[in-house]
C-alpha cells in the first residue's frame, strides 16, 4: 500500500503487541501535508503508544509506517524500524506530556542544544573557534532567538528554564522541538496543565507556527475544548484501537464517542 497523495505521515494497520497485551490494534491513519491532526482517547486507549511508534520508540508487531513516502517502520517476522534520531533528521519530532528540559540551563540554552545534531563544524573547528565555527555559531544564535520570539520568550532568553511559569515551560519545549526544523511535530498533551487564557495563547502559537513553516502537527489531548478548537481531523482511540475518525463537528455528533469519551463535553 502506498502513502496517498498529501498524506505526510501514513500508518497502515499497525499493531504493537507487549506478550498478550494488545497496545495498539490494526491502527491505520493518514495525516495530510500541513494538517492539525488530533488523536483522543482516554488513559490506556494506546495514544502514547502510537507516538512511541511513530518515533521509532517501539518496532510494530504488524503493519508498516511510512513518513513523506519512506518507509520508517515495519511489523514482521523481519520487522525493522527506523531510530528515533534517524526521524529527527528526516524532520519528525516531539514533545511530551512531562516537561523535559534542561533546568540547569538558560532558555537560550536550552533551544541552542536541538541545533547540535544540525552543526556541521567539528570539534576541531571549536577548539581553534575557526572563522567557520564563528560563523555557525552566530547563525544558531540569531535562528534561536527568532524562535523564543515566536513563542513570545525573547525577553527571558537569558532567564533559567527552571524559574519559567509551567505554561513558559511549554512554549520554550516547542520552541527547542522546532530548532530541530520538523517538518512533522508530535505534542504530547500541550496544554496540561494550563489554565484558559494560557491554552488560547497556545492554540493561537501552534497556529503561527504551522502557517509560517508549514508545519504538520499530530497531538494527544485530553481537553476536548482544546483538541475541538485547533484540530482540523480528529481520531479517536480506545482500547488501542480506532473507533472513529472525522473533523471535530463529525467527531462531536458521533454517538459511540459521547458515550465512550466526550459525555457532556461533546456539548460544552
Amino acid at each position: 500500500m502506498s502513502t496517498p497523495a498529501g498524506s505526510i505521515l501514513s500508518l497502515d494497520k499497525v499493531t504493537l503487541r507487549f506478550g498478550g497485551l494488545t497496545a495498539v490494534s490494526s491502527l491505520s491513519l493518514e495525516v495530510a501535508q500541513g494538517s492539525l491532526f488530533g488523536v483522543i482517547g482516554p488513559n490506556g486507549a494506546g495514544k502514547t503508544t502510537a507516538f512511541n511508534l511513530v518515533t521509532g520508540v517501539y518496532k510494530p508487531t504488524e503493519g508498516t509506517i511510512r513518513f513523506d513516502g519512506k518507509t520508517v517502520a515495519q511489523g514482521g517476522k523481519s520487522g525493522w524500524r527506523s531510530k528515533p534520531y534517524q526521524l529527527t533528521a528526516m524532520g519528525v519530532c516531539r514533545t511530551f506530556q512531562n516537561i523535559r528540559l534542561f533546568t540547569s540551563l538558560t532558555v537560550l540554552e536550552n533551544v541552542r542544544t536541538a541545533f547540535q545534531t544540525r552543526l556541521k563544524t567539528g570539534m576541531f573547528a571549536a577548539t581553534l573557534r575557526t572563522p567557520h565555527f564563528l560563523d555557525e555559531e552566530a547563525a544558531v544564535e540569531a535562528e534561536a532567538r527568532e524562535l523564543l520570539a515566536l513563542v513570545d520568550l525573547d525577553k527571558l532568553a537569558d532567564a533559567d528554564a527552571a524559574n519559567l511559569a509551567y505554561g513558559e515551560q511549554r512554549r520554550l519545549e516547542i520552541a527547542r522541538a522546532m530548532a530541530t526544523r520538523p517538518r512533522l511535530l508530535l505534542l504530547d498533551e500541550p496544554a496540561a496543565g494550563m489554565n484558559p487564557s494560557e491554552k488560547v495563547r497556545l492554540m493561537e502559537m501552534v497556529k503561527k507556527l504551522r502557517e509560517r513553516f508549514g508545519l504538520t502537527v499530530l497531538m494527544i489531548e485530553h481537553d476536548m475544548r482544546f483538541v475541538m478548537g485547533i484540530c482540523e481531523r480528529i481520531a479517536v482511540l480506545d482500547h488501542g484501537e480506532k473507533i472513529a475518525e472525522g473533523t471535530p463537528a463529525e467527531v462531536r455528533a458521533n454517538p459511540a464517542v459521547i458515550e465512550a469519551y466526550l459525555g457532556e463535553q461533546a456539548h460544552a
